[in-house]
């Protein structure tokens, strides 16, 4: 295995790690739904399309889904409907899209704040298993 395919596994494990903190859990969907493809060069991270949700919030204009407000209403134990939430959405977006509550503000940073400190954190991992590969293939390439 190529050794930047080994740090981008290593980075992306440590992305898992400190998101499982960050992510609100009640039906597991979000974090469940992180996903990384590692290339030689390259790791990409995706989640489910609502994700972003978390980032920026839900402006108004449609309708959001019933079934995982539903369900997040049944995780919570909360007593009230899934139709009355969607619909305020719909209407006013979530909390965090409007601005207007100090408690959440934008964007959250629940998926993408922990990326630069990652990325710092293996920084010196990444140079030396880089410098290791360099000096290999010059030593290789020294006594064909």
């Amino acid at each position: 295995m190529p050794v930047t395919t080994d740090i981008l596994t290593k980075i992306y494990n440590d992305y898992l790690n400190v998101t499982r903190d960050k992510v609100p859990y009640v039906t597991g969907r979000t974090y469940d739904s992180i996903e990384g493809d590692i290339s030689q060069y390259r790791l990409l991270i995706t989640a489910a399309d609502y994700a972003g949700v978390l980032e920026e919030g839900r402006k108004a204009g449609q309708l959001p889904p019933i079934e995982p407000i539903r369900e997040w209403v049944e995780k919570k134990g909360l007593d009230i409907s899934p139709w009355a939430i969607a619909k305020t959405i719909q209407q006013k977006g979530t909390r965090l899209s409007r601005g207007d509550d100090p408690r959440y503000s934008k964007p959250s940073g629940v998926l993408l704040d922990q990326i630069p400190e990652i990325l710092e954190a293996n920084q010196s991992l990444f140079y030396d298993m880089m410098r290791k590969q360099v000096e290999q293939t010059l030593t290789t390439e020294w006594y064909r």
